[in-house]
């Protein structure tokens, strides 16, 4: 890779989870962390909608490998993600969760299905908040 060129998206997500400082190419970059939105669904076919910054380490709280997680997913029993979105920022990822569990049923389901994060309003971007293929995650 060229000097000064940035890493592919996939890589760049490695290299965050793995440093948040590193030497590359004689000089020092620093890896912003991303945000993770997801939506998760229960047993009884509810959903669970929460942020993290590693999704495979969340998932395995919430699917009981850990002792640790969320209330609700552990009365609910997760059965399966459904949809992840990428965020810059805690705000925007925050900010992206309030809306959606805000959203009816209906609503959440139409974005799993592959709506467009746009349709949640003013402020929403699919350019702001990237879809990501649930195959870029080891669960």
């Amino acid at each position: 890779m060229p000097a000064g060129a940035c890493p592919p998206r996939n890589c760049q997500r490695r290299l965050a989870a793995a440093l948040s400082k590193s030497f590359f190419c004689g000089t020092i970059i620093t890896v912003k962390k991303m945000y993770f939105t997801y939506i998760l669904r229960c047993e009884n076919d509810t959903l669970y909608t929460g942020i993290t910054t590693d999704v495979a380490r969340r998932m395995a709280e919430h699917f009981g490998r850990k002792k640790v997680g969320a209330k609700y997913t552990k009365s609910h029993c997760a059965k399966s993600l459904e949809a992840v979105w990428e965020s810059a920022d805690r705000s925007l990822a925050s900010k992206l969760e309030a809306r959606i569990k805000k959203l009816k049923k209906s609503g959440k389901e139409e974005l799993i299905s592959g709506g467009a994060i746009s349709s949640l309003g003013e402020g929403f971007s699919d350019d702001v908040y990237r879809r990501a293929e649930l195959s870029e995650f080891e669960l």
